[in-house]
């Protein structure tokens, strides 16, 4: 036994036929009906179990049929006949699943569900039509079904599907926000009593957009020198996708070319002017660009300032008053190098109550700091992280985040 192909269920209904058994001289005609039944084990093998009646010559003969689904609309098992031995049997369905053809026991008998007198149901897809729908947005999905023989129709038997997104729901109508960006075909099929299928697809599409135009929160206006590294800092949001992060942030130089990914970043680059290029692009492949001009200087005679970013948290990140948190710098000087311990000092702001409050929250490129205050509602602060070389000149860095009350939820 294998695993049952998607669509092998089209194995359950109601199949009538006939057939011709030759005695001698003489030819017996023999009417048949037969109930089929198609259900999965646990290991997810797929099982068709069949019974019926053969009618003829003044007599009533039961048979049964059992076995294992072995690919799409194929099935071995065995068959009883009357008060026969069980015999090795294979059955096959037609792809429109109508006609199940049944061999064993020096017979073939043929069935089909349109001889027992059951018509394919009739469907008709009323909503969506055909057309553009934005990304988003509640799409009703709604089908008028009929059939000769049944009145009604369980959800279970109503089934909606998208080739991009797969099983949609069931029912003669459901609503959808959550399709993915791109083109759709909507499948809506309904089985009946007796096993026949009718299907009916409508094609839509779901529309993606850009991204937002980023934000260059850094590079500033500087000023740059040769050596030093410069930090790359960015926000972007995208209606599908929400922020855009890592990958999905890349910069580029006039000059240098491509310079890497996510943000923050940092990267040294030449003497002379750069137009810095940031392209957000969503999962979807659609971009969008901003762009920041800045002038990179040779190295001064003397002391120059150091350069600093703060590497961890990102910008505008969020915690709870009752947790702590790290917050990470890298700072380097032209004259000194790498700059650490009392040379970075940090700093936290807010205003509580009209007041701007400034207090003193470490030095190094590390630090932790707990249970940061939210007085009232969500509180912003402003860390900030002092460079100071050796020569006393200084730089700094900043990011904004919010403490929430109680921690998040």
């Amino acid at each position: 036994m294998i695993a049952l192909a998607a669509g092998d269920s089209r194995f359950f209904g109601t199949y009538c036929g006939s057939y011709e058994e030759k005695r001698g001289l003489r030819t017996y005609e023999f009417t048949v009906k037969a109930m089929s039944d198609y259900r999965e084990t646990s290991s997810g093998n797929g099982l068709v179990i069949g019974h019926g009646v053969v009618k003829g010559e003044g007599k009533n003969i039961p048979f049964v049929f059992s076995g294992a689904v072995t690919g799409r609309g194929n099935v071995r098992g065995s068959g009883i006949l009357g008060s026969m031995e069980p015999t090795f049997s294979s059955a096959s369905l037609s792809d429109d699943g109508n006609v199940i053809t049944i061999r064993g026991m020096d017979r073939t008998l043929i069935l089909k569900k349109d001889r027992c007198g059951n018509e394919v149901p009739g469907i008709t897809i009323q909503k969506p039509r055909a057309g553009n729908y934005p990304w988003g947005d509640i799409i009703s999905f709604s089908a008028n079904v009929t059939d000769r023989e049944d009145a009604s129709f369980p959800d279970s038997r109503l089934v909606w599907s998208s080739d991009r997104d797969g099983r949609l729901g069931n029912g003669r109508s459901i609503f959808k926000n959550s399709l993915s960006p791109g083109r759709h075909k909507i499948s809506f099929s309904a089985t009946d009593s007796g096993g026949r299928i009718s299907t009916a697809a409508v094609t839509i599409t779901v529309q993606n957009n850009r991204p937002n135009t980023p934000v260059i929160e850094e590079p500033s206006t500087g000023p740059y020198y040769e050596g030093l590294g410069i930090t790359f800092r960015a926000r972007a949001n995208d209606r599908e996708d929400g922020n855009l992060t890592g990958r999905s942030l890349a910069w580029s130089s006039s000059r240098a070319g491509r310079l890497g990914t996510g943000s923050p970043m940092i990267h040294e680059l030449a003497v002379g002017e750069h137009i810095i290029t940031l392209t957000a692009t969503d999962r979807a492949g659609l971009s969008s660009a901003v762009i920041k001009r800045i002038n990179v200087l040779t190295r001064p005679a003397g002391n120059a300032p150091p350069s600093v970013t703060i590497t961890s948290p990102v910008n505008y990140y969020a915690l709870g008053d009752n947790e702590s948190c790290v917050f990470v710098a890298q700072s380097s000087d032209l004259e000194d190098g790498r700059l650490s311990g009392r040379s970075l000092s940090w700093k936290d702001r807010y205003v509580y109550r009209g007041t701007e409050v400034v207090r003193n929250l470490g030095t190094g490129e590390s630090i932790n700091v707990s249970n940061l205050p939210a007085p009232v509602a969500d509180t912003r602060h402003v860390i900030t992280v002092t460079a100071t070389d050796s020569g006393g000149l200084t730089s700094t860095n900043s990011i904004v985040i919010y403490v929430i009350p109680g921690g998040l939820i």
